[in-house]
């Protein structure tokens, strides 16, 4: 019966991990508004095993996206309701001005170019 027990909570507990697993990397975590800014203080500090970027806003959400090679999972989406944000942040977002402004692929390698 012992066994039996064990077992049952083995899978039990390998199921639970891999639905938290699925439902992250499926929605992302949600931040506070102050905490996905603080978080977003952190792209700064991108190097060859960790990388964090603004990611736009979409449905009413801000975006994250981050990288991190010792993290499971490696690739994790963070949001935060574009409202709960403070209304000059929310206005750069929205206008992609400022430290909101995205930089297209394309227009990192035409400067590259130059």
């Amino acid at each position: 019966m012992n066994k039996k027990l064990i077992a049952v909570f083995l899978i039990l507990g390998v199921t639970v991990f891999i639905a938290r697993y699925v439902y992250i990397r499926s929605y992302g975590i949600h931040l506070s508004a102050a905490r996905f800014i603080e978080k977003a203080g952190d792209r700064d500090g991108a190097g060859s095993m960790y990388s964090l970027r603004y990611d736009g806003v979409r449905e009413g959400r801000a975006y994250l996206y981050s990288w991190d090679m010792g993290q499971a999972p490696e690739s994790m989406t963070y949001w935060t309701e574009i409202d709960a944000l403070p209304v000059h942040i929310r206005n750069q977002m929205l206008s992609k001005t400022g430290r909101w402004k995205m930089a297209s692929q394309k227009n990192r390698l035409e400067e590259q170019e130059k």
